[in-house]
């Protein structure tokens, strides 16, 4: 009970650490300020001058407390990391945001142009004191680096003027390079704050009428007191398997287990009682009592224990890691918690262990009962129905609520259910699985036969072992399926040998022509003919008005031949796939849509899908994922598409066969002639998936868990069993012997409980690939092939600590 309280208390202190708290998230956000508002109302272009008009129209007083920051999501500089940066200018002699940096070198920047690094170490190379964006037309001098503590994402942050001083040409071919203004101030004043605001930006809004304008100001309006009033989800909540299940169940298990374990001793104490005239109920309830205010004891000292060294090892990962120190969370509720827990437990262990009489230990040879068969009584009908009855209930409410089912923590409760039901279950299955066993020898036999005198401490065992080996491999196994569907999301821009060359904000529009200009100045794109990709869209309606096979929604993509095909999806297809695109069939790869031999083409608009245009032949073909291809559902000739009468539009071109310094080369090339250079996509491999820090705590806590509490569950019950040995050996049977009756019991004892924790551990990772779209189940053999040989290592440990000495004494321990 100690070490499940220090681990469990110890692991919610680390849990609730990792959580980023409604004052963080304000400190984080508004830093200094009070208020912010502005952002996403209009978009400046480069060379706008619209932040020294924003300052200067604030209300009187304001100026002083003020700050107007720029905002960029999505500046390209390749020099630094190859997708978007973020960029934010502001006034930072106001040390605007005070604790959520650390300067790691030189200063911040004061001046136009100047900037410094946010999170170098994710930079893709070392970063130069010079930066050259969009062909020398914009120019950066590196002042400083500083490591963000709330998060690791690669930014800029520029001095006053910076986006001004900026080429407003820049605009016309780089339509994502766009500014979002943000007010920051101390949050008085708020309508005539708001109201400047609308006024300031209204030049820089189009035909946006001033009260609309106003409107939408108000609605980006953001106060202090709104974050900090908002409750935010901690890792508590997102993980139920790491904090939520084990907090339930493994205090009730220790409880039932140190009932269980000592129910040899609670007999003894409630017969020497009654011998000497005490009433036989309140023999036992002495005993109980005394038993659960041990249980209660190590629960208030275990979380005590755990919550000091919880509060210790967040403050070392937090330093560590570079994050910022959480607040000692409030723990009186899963202190609250863990006692009620012990206290149901302590009431269950009295009824199923306490009431046990010292002549209803053995019924072997017992006419008429089978051996293993405990006499009932009334009580123990009862207490049989109630358990049926809550492992009815509790499958029940899992089946409600399979069909919600659409995140990791519903499977997780969901299998929390299921798990309970399986417990519940475990004393009418554990005696009929013990009653199977083999009677080879003399051995095998006396195993058998103390296994089954006393059936309920065994199933207390294995509950024990099973619920931390099923939760151990359960939320391993659920980690990597999480990490692998993560991955399975993350692709590259195009296949490998590809260079795909269209607009910068989407597929379906083609580059500008000084951007194919420039990338045709290298002789590897220059010498061969590109793939051009077409969609069957109307041109004038792209993402409104498109073409549809049955149910998909998903975009067709049209080249103008077979051989095309080939190029773009990077192999020689088929014969049988060849012959079906040129007599007018489709390749489908939307998985999610199964198909037969042909489908129905609808056109789709706002208003519902329409009458069928065409039906063609259709083939499933699976396709490597790529930028160009993800969200789109199958390919078809432009040949099939006009016979059909269907809406083409030309998008991107593709170049195949090309080298991945070619490539670069080409990117570098659009990059020089004033362009975002990632209006050439090339190959890079996807970064791997890194799960967030709390799930590793978690998956390590859940590990630790298993592997002390095995080791101190099995060592309690062998000192249990140690007893009735010594009886053998008093009676001169050789203490090897003795021991070998003893492994083989707890062979028995931890296959069955590996069969148990099946059971328990992997229904939340099934049920989330099954329910759950996009979910990729993955098993990873070799993770929980090392855990449970390491859980069976601790049971293997405990057995030989308290099996090393084995003497005729030990049938006298209390």
């Amino acid at each position: 009970m100690f070490v499940a309280a220090v681990l469990v208390t110890g692991l919610y202190v680390a849990l609730v650490g990792q959580s980023v708290s409604a004052e963080q998230v304000a400190q984080r956000d508004m830093g200094r300020y009070g208020a912010y508002a502005g952002f996403g109302v209009v978009d400046l272009p480069p060379g706008s001058r619209i932040r020294d008009s924003l300052s200067a129209a604030l209300p009187d007083g304001q100026g002083g407390q003020s700050n107007v920051a720029l905002v960029c999501t999505d500046l390209a500089i390749p020099a630094l990391a190859h997708g978007s940066i973020r960029f934010v200018e502001m006034d930072w002699a106001q040390d605007p945001f005070p604790g959520n940096y650390r300067t790691l070198s030189g200063r911040w920047p004061k001046r136009a142009n100047e900037i410094v690094v946010v999170n170098p170490d994710t930079a893709t190379g070392s970063i130069p004191e010079h930066l050259s964006l969009y062909g020398g037309r914009v120019e950066f001098t590196v002042v400083g680096s500083v490591d963000d503590l709330f998060s690791g994402n690669m930014e800029v942050f520029a001095g006053p003027g910076t986006w001004a001083a900026m080429d407003p040409e820049l605009a016309a071919v780089n339509s994502l390079l766009r500014a979002q203004p943000v007010v920051y101030w101390d949050g008085a004043e708020v309508p005539a704050t708001v109201a400047a605001i609308a006024q300031t930006l209204r030049g820089a809004s189009g035909d946006t009428a001033a009260a609309d304008l106003a409107d939408q100001v108000e609605r980006t309006y953001v106060s202090r007191e709104a974050i900090v009033s908002q409750a935010r989800p901690t890792w508590i909540d997102r993980s139920p398997a790491g904090y939520t299940i084990p907090s339930l169940a493994l205090p009730l298990l220790a409880t039932l287990a140190a009932f269980a374990l000592t129910r040899r001793q609670i007999v003894l104490s409630v017969r020497r009682m009654t011998s000497v005239g005490v009433a036989h109920r309140i023999a036992v309830g002495g005993a109980s009592l005394a038993q659960s205010l041990w249980c209660l004891a190590a629960m208030v000292i275990g979380h005590v224990v755990g919550l000091a060294l919880g509060v210790l090892a967040a403050r070392l990962l937090a330093r560590t890691l570079g994050q910022p120190v959480g607040p000692v969370p409030y723990t009186i509720g899963p202190l609250a918690q863990g006692i009620a827990v012990v206290l149901l437990g302590c009431v269950a262990g009295t009824l199923l262990f306490g009431q046990a009489r010292a002549n209803r230990v053995d019924t072997a040879g017992v006419p008429g009962r089978a051996l293993g068969q405990q006499p009932r009584t009334p009580r123990d009908g009862l207490l049989r129905n109630a358990r049926h009855l809550l492992a009815a209930l509790a499958v029940g409410v899992a089946l409600v609520r399979l069909p919600g089912l659409d995140s990791p923590a519903k499977a997780m409760h969901v299998a929390g259910l299921l798990a309970a039901a399986v417990l519940l279950m475990l004393p009418d299955l554990i005696p009929a699985v013990f009653r199977r066993l083999p009677e080879a020898n003399l051995r095998a036999r006396l195993s058998k036969r103390q296994l089954l005198t006393d059936t309920r401490r065994a199933t207390a065992f294995i509950a024990a072992i099973a619920v931390l080996l099923g939760l151990s491999t359960g939320f391993v196994s659920l980690l990597d399926t999480m990490i692998r569907t993560a991955g399975a999301q993350v692709y590259p821009d195009v296949l490998p040998g590809q260079v795909k060359i269209a607009d910068i904000a989407t597929d379906v529009q083609p580059a500008p022509q000084v951007a194919l200009d420039a990338a045709r100045t290298v002789p590897a794109l220059r010498d061969q003919t590109p793939v051009s990709v077409h969609y069957l869209t109307d041109a004038d309606a792209v993402g409104e008005t498109h073409v549809v096979a049955d149910d998909a929604w998903g975009l067709l993509l049209a080249v103008d031949s077979v051989a095309a095909a080939d190029r773009l999806l990077g192999t020689r297809l088929a014969e049988q796939r060849r012959a079906l695109l040129a007599r007018g069939g489709v390749l489908f790869w939307d998985a999610r849509t199964p198909i037969g031999d042909a489908v129905d083409l609808r056109l789709a608009a706002a208003e519902g899908v329409g009458a069928v245009l065409a039906t063609i032949p259709a083939a499933a073909f699976e396709v490597e994922p790529a930028g160009w291809n993800v969200g789109t559902t199958g390919l078809v000739l432009t040949d099939t598409a006009r016979e059909h009468d269907l809406p083409v539009t030309a998008g991107a071109v593709i170049y195949t066969g090309v080298s991945q310094a070619d490539a670069e080369a080409a990117q570098a090339a659009v990059n020089a002639a004033g362009l975002d250079p990632r209006i050439a996509k090339i190959y890079r491999t996807p970064p791997t998936p890194i799960p967030p820090v709390a799930l590793n705590i978690t998956a390590v806590g859940v590990v630790i868990l298993a592997l002390a509490l095995t080791l101190t569950t099995t060592q309690t019950q062998i000192r249990i069993l140690r007893q009735h040995l010594g009886h053998l050996v008093a009676l001169g049977v050789p203490p090897r012997w003795a021991r070998a009756v003893l492994v083989r019991q707890h062979v028995v004892l931890t296959v069955v409980a590996t069969g148990v924790g099946l059971l328990i551990g992997f229904p939340a990772v099934l049920l989330a690939a099954w329910r759950i779209p996009g979910f990729v189940l993955s098993i990873p053999w070799g993770q929980l092939a090392v855990l449970t040989a390491a859980v069976y290592s601790s049971i293997a440990v405990a057995t030989l600590l308290a099996t090393r000495r084995l003497t005729a004494k030990d049938r006298l321990a209390a």
